[in-house]
């Protein structure tokens, strides 16, 4: 695999950490947060479910930009990011229940979560840096309780699969998520185009997506 081993990727983003969101915000035009919220609403909204969450956990949180547009429909938040200096900066931010969230690897914080922990994951902009995404899609249809969501965005590759793009971002597929997440037992109740983010001042196509937990009886 060609990709970011973790160091790198951690080592990254300290360096970025004090300028990420100003960064981000202005040159890089980024609505990541905005775009899954408003796809968990929807996805709520199609499924009569409150848009209201008792714990959530914020995947490869950064400095908290997740948090701060989701808060208000959460209880507690936990987060995990690889960078210690961007940890530290969502730790400031006051989103995040006690002493999150914490510094980690995304697939490691859900192998040790408890079944059914979270009744809403939140990966904005974080699934380019992985290439497979079965091992996450597993551990976190585990995580999640019933009834439970996971929202995320990815950068949209037109082939099949997915690959690892010229900007050192992975990129997948439509038909790939869809054929995951059905083989992990998750049910997509949102999958639609999006643009998060700028690059060299052109949008970049992404993928809003909102998976929901298999009821019993259905899947796996």
């Amino acid at each position: 695999d060609a990709g970011m081993t973790p160091g790198y990727v951690a080592a990254l983003f300290d360096q970025y950490a004090d300028r990420f969101d100003t960064h981000l915000v202005t040159a890089l035009a980024y609505r990541g947060p905005q775009v899954v919220m408003a796809a968990v609403e929807r996805a709520c909204g199609l499924s009569g479910r409150p848009f209201r969450f008792q714990r959530a956990c914020d995947l490869g949180c950064g400095t908290g930009l997740m948090a701060a547009a989701i808060r208000a429909h959460v209880s507690v938040i936990e987060g995990v990011d690889l960078s210690p200096a961007m940890v530290e900066k969502a730790r400031r931010s006051g989103f995040y229940g006690e002493g999150q969230p914490v510094c980690g690897e995304l697939l490691d914080t859900l192998d040790s979560a408890v079944d059914g922990q979270f009744d809403l994951l939140l990966a904005a902009d974080v699934l380019v840096y992985l290439g497979e995404l079965a091992p996450l899609f597993h551990a976190a249809r585990r995580a999640l309780a019933q009834g439970g969501i996971f929202a995320f965005t990815v950068q949209a590759q037109t082939g099949a699969g997915y690959a690892l793009g010229a900007d050192l971002r992975y990129h997948h597929s439509e038909a790939y998520l869809r054929s995951v997440a059905a083989e992990c037992g998750l049910a997509v109740q949102v999958l639609e185009p999006c643009i998060t983010r700028q690059d060299a001042g052109k949008p970049v196509q992404g993928l809003v997506v909102v998976l929901g937990q298999v009821s019993a009886g259905h899947g796996h």
